[in-house]
């Protein structure tokens, strides 16, 4: 059986609806969603986005940066029952903090800026191991995922992109010397998937090594002729490329086994 993931990246208009969304999350959403989905799903967890440094702060937003989290749900499946499960149709009041639109016929509209919910599909494994597969993971000192999601431009193949990803772009990015990790998946396309092309991840010990790879001294990109912008990451943030920071091990499993809202007073 083929195993997939249906990864979503979610960022709240304002951490100061932060308190309410993660009650909101673990008290009613992920009961829902196990609820509605869980026979068809192996896996379901979640990652809280690692906010960077103050002092980093705008240069993750060059980046897309999103805010809340990494979701994943796994699935052998080729699709889930979509009917019932729409963000519109069973939590509204929350939909305007996620930048969703709030109509149900206008759900899977996609509108650039937004800072929307971005969602995917990709295949439970790597579509490409770059670097780092041969070390345990408990050999690093530390980790911190850094998750890109990038779109195709109009009127270009995924063959065509990958042959810039796989063998131009890629070998640059394994330059850098903070880099201890690099791989890849390649979407699997749906009706929900918004023309997003790739997931990727690179490791970096910490947020130093990210600002070093990145801003300070990044390696010499060879720009793709269908970029729409010049220097990296060749894509318009928060339009057709959005990131995110997390840790290694999700912050709540939801499936198979679910306890996490339990209230302390």
């Amino acid at each position: 059986m083929n195993m997939n993931k249906i990864m979503l990246m979610l960022n709240i208009k304002s951490m100061n609806a932060l308190p309410v969304m993660e009650r909101w999350l673990l008290r009613t959403h992920a009961p829902e969603t196990v609820s509605r989905v869980g026979p068809w799903l192996t896996r379901y967890q979640s990652y809280r986005a690692v906010p960077p440094p103050p002092e980093m702060h705008k240069d993750a937003e060059a980046y897309g940066y999103y805010n809340w989290r990494i979701t994943e749900l796994w699935t052998g499946e080729s699709a889930l029952p979509q009917s019932g499960i729409l963000p519109q149709e069973f939590f509204p009041e929350y939909a305007g903090i996620l930048g969703l639109p709030t109509d149900v016929a206008d759900a899977e509209t996609w509108r650039n800026d937004s800072r929307q919910s971005a969602r995917c599909m990709v295949p439970a494994r790597p579509t490409n191991d770059f670097k780092g597969d041969q070390i345990p993971v408990f050999d690093y000192p530390s980790i911190l995922r850094w998750v890109t999601m990038s779109k195709l431009p109009p009127g270009v193949s995924a063959d065509a992109a990958d042959d810039w990803f796989v063998n131009t772009h890629a070998p640059e990015l394994l330059e850098h010397r903070d880099l201890k990790r690099l791989v890849s998946w390649r979407v699997i396309p749906t009706g929900r998937s918004w023309d997003w092309y790739r997931v990727t991840e690179h490791w970096f010990e910490d947020f130093d090594g990210w600002r070093r790879a990145t801003i300070e001294n990044p390696p010499n990109f060879t720009r793709p002729d269908w970029a729409a912008h010049e220097s990296y990451p060749f894509f318009a943030p928060y339009a057709d490329f959005c990131s995110t920071f997390v840790l290694e091990t999700p912050t709540n499993c939801f499936l198979p086994a679910y306890g996490d809202y339990v209230p302390s007073v």
